[in-house]
């Protein structure tokens, strides 16, 4: 069953959550919006609506680059469900290398007009992680905003409270079997929250500095988790054999109980008894009441007096 690993999910969903967080906000606190595309559809209309043709295709463009960020995950991880596998981690560094190349734009190459070449990296990196995991049993899972989450949330109480309320008043069984859903949720919720607090806070002291942050330690958290997958096969690797080595034991034990079971039923074994020939009698008799007789003495008796007739 899938939901084993669970608090695999709760772990990675908080990390990238926060990190979606910490950078939306220092995209926004310049007035550019990556990891959301509703407000950027938004300012594609607006800008048309003005006739503010650049403005409109640059925020198509901000737009197609994170189409294409979910597309190269779709290359790489292929599944939209969760399943714990080692390209996760490859598309975490990838991340992590956008990352510091949209910082190297912004703290290297001076003037302001060269940001508008640094965000749509940004937004790359945003399409690929948001793209990562999109459904686990049942529940989607959003990283890099918090509008489907916080529906999903708001839905999920709403038929809690309804199914509470069904069985207080009406003595109906409840429904609503999905709140499970929210150990999900809940921590990508707060965990989006908490790095965008991080990130306004570090923007102020550090300006665009602030980028390079979320890139050295994605890639620290995609080296590690690479790190520990290798682990988890080799380890997983080495069971078979000890699988085999048991069963082999097992074996070896089962035959050595069969074995000593055999000696002791032979043992207890009993031999045939041998009748006597002068208790086999050659003729023929109808008599019913030496047929139905068990008792050997009357037997005898009975044998006698036919024989003295």
């Amino acid at each position: 069953m899938e939901r084993k690993d669970i608090s695999w999910l709760i772990a990675g969903g908080f990390i990238l959550a926060a990190h979606a967080g910490y950078l939306n906000v220092i995209c926004l606190m310049d007035h550019q919006a990556v990891g959301h595309t509703t407000g950027l559809m938004g300012n594609i209309a607006v800008n048309m609506s003005n006739q503010a043709w650049a403005s409109s295709f640059y925020a198509f463009f901000m737009v197609t680059c994170f189409i294409t960020g979910a597309f190269v995950t779709g290359l790489f991880a292929g599944s939209h469900k969760f399943h714990l596998d080692s390209r996760y981690g490859l598309i975490i560094i990838f991340e992590s290398l956008l990352l510091l190349l949209a910082f190297a734009i912004f703290n290297v190459i001076e003037g302001d007009e060269w940001n508008n070449w640094a965000y749509p990296f940004v937004a790359i990196a945003s399409g690929m992680q948001n793209a990562m995991c999109t459904t686990f049993s049942g529940a989607v899972i959003r990283t890099t905003h918090t509008t489907g989450t916080s529906t999903d949330i708001g839905l999920i109480l709403g038929q809690w409270a309804r199914d509470v309320s069904y069985r207080k008043w009406l003595k109906k069984k409840p429904k609503c079997q999905d709140q499970w859903k929210l150990k999900i949720l809940l921590p990508l919720w707060f965990g989006y929250l908490f790095g965008a607090f991080i990130g306004a806070v570090v923007f102020q002291a550090l300006h665009f500095s602030a980028m390079g942050i979320p890139g050295v330690t994605l890639g620290f958290v995609g080296i590690g988790y690479l790190l520990l997958r290798s682990y988890i096969n080799i380890k997983n690797s080495k069971l078979p054999e000890k699988l085999i080595h048991l069963e082999n034991d097992v074996k070896i034990r089962v035959g050595k109980i069969e074995k000593d079971l055999g000696q002791k039923i032979k043992g207890k074994s009993r031999e045939p008894r041998i009748v006597p020939l002068d208790e086999i009698s050659t003729t023929p008799s109808n008599d019913e009441d030496i047929l139905e007789s068990k008792d050997e003495e009357s037997w005898r008796d009975s044998m006698g007096r036919r024989r003295s007739t």
